[in-house]
C-alpha cells in the first residue's frame, strides 16, 4: 500500500516524516499563547497503507493522526508550524 498524500503547515511547507512541529495549544492568562511540540512519524496499518501521525516528545505511546486536524481539501494544518526537519 502507498503512503497518503502529504500535509502542509500554516506557511505552506510540506510536512515530512521526522519533522518537529510547533502546534497551538491554548491561550492562557494575559493572552499568553501556549504551544505543544510534536514529532511526525509514519504509521503502517495492515491493509490500509501508511498514514502520518504526531507523537508526543515525552516518550509516551500516545499519538494522533494528522488527518484529524488538517483541512480535508487543502491538507493544510492552520495551527502548526515546522520548526525543524529531519537532516537539518
Amino acid at each position: 500500500m502507498a503512503i497518503e498524500k502529504p500535509y502542509y503547515d500554516q506557511n505552506g511547507k510540506e510536512i515530512k516524516e521526522y519533522s518537529l512541529l510547533k502546534m497551538y495549544h491554548f491561550t492562557g492568562a494575559r493572552r499568553k499563547r501556549y504551544y505543544m511540540y510534536k514529532w511526525v512519524k509514519i504509521k503502517k496499518y495492515i491493509g490500509a497503507g501508511e498514514h502520518y501521525i504526531c507523537e508526543h516528545l515525552d516518550g509516551s505511546n500516545s499519538w494522533f493522526s494528522l488527518r484529524s486536524i488538517a483541512d480535508p481539501e487543502t491538507r493544510i494544518i492552520n495551527s502548526c508550524e515546522i520548526i525543524q526537519e529531519a537532516g537539518e
